[in-house]
């Protein structure tokens, strides 16, 4: 199985442009079974039209919470995986999470993509909170989406004088270290990083107002231990597309997970 997560920056048509073929034929090409999706901006609008869109050119299902930030957050699914549970929320979060639960053989799981609070470290690890409370309710657990954080691993050696000032304010904590605490809720919780044996950066490309080569990973998946023994790769979608679709770079990790009645 595939899953995928992708922050599509403004949802793929405001102020940097119409990008919704790319972004689309980006997501196609890589053929997810799940796909999370942040910063959906106009998702919401005209009764969806948005989603509705997107799930008609990937032939997916798509749920999608509303948040008041307006950068909504979906998650699109083949519509034959037999998905019991999907819901969304954003309260007490700056933009949220979507959550839905797969029957398979190894239990429920649940896949949940959120993203997290853009400037205040504090704000980060109290919505990780959240989201692993929502994720417990399965037997197992995915977590996907835009953290806004770097890892424990990463944090160190991780050279940032180069990086935009915007930036650098952004992943530091309250005591001026790179902020690592929101993704330590989760590696604290027995959760498995599924992309840091690479560390792949996949933020910013030239698209961001931070423009530069992507130097820092904020893009994440995670999995509980009944779910990470099944893992098999992870894959940061580069290239001319990849760098010119979003301020983010996708993420896909394969992960045998078959599911029920199958």
């Amino acid at each position: 199985m595939k899953i995928m997560s992708y922050n599509i920056l403004e949802g793929g048509n405001l102020s940097k442009g119409d990008r919704t073929d790319l972004l689309i034929d980006i997501i196609r090409t890589a053929g997810p079974d799940i796909l999370g999706l942040n910063e959906c901006r106009g998702f919401a609008d005209d009764d969806e039209a948005r989603l509705r869109l997107f799930e008609r050119e990937l032939g997916m299902t798509g749920v999608l919470n509303r948040s008041a930030s307006g950068n909504h957050i979906a998650i699109l699914f083949r519509p034959d995986l037999p998905v019991v549970e999907r819901s969304g929320k954003s309260v007490s979060m700056q933009n949220g999470y979507t959550r839905i639960t797969l029957q398979t053989e190894i239990g429920s799981v649940a896949v949940v993509a959120t993203h997290l609070h853009p400037f205040a470290s504090v704000f980060r690890v109290g919505e990780m909170q959240i989201v692993a409370a929502r994720a417990a309710a399965a037997d197992a657990a995915i977590v996907m989406g835009d953290m806004n954080s770097v890892a424990p691993g990463d944090a160190e050696g991780l050279e940032l004088a180069g990086a935009p000032r915007t930036m650098t304010t952004r992943l530091r904590g309250p005591g001026g270290g790179i902020d690592t605490d929101a993704i330590s809720v989760l590696l604290n919780h027995g959760y498995t990083d599924l992309g840091a044996k690479a560390a792949t950066p996949t933020y910013p490309t030239p698209v961001s107002r931070e423009k530069a080569d992507p130097i820092v990973r904020l893009d994440y998946m995670f999995a509980s231990a009944p779910v990470a023994e099944r893992f098999r790769g992870l894959e940061v979608i580069g290239g001319e597309s990849g760098l010119t679709a979003s301020d983010h770079l996708p993420i896909v990790a394969e992960i045998d997970l078959p599911v029920a009645g199958r």
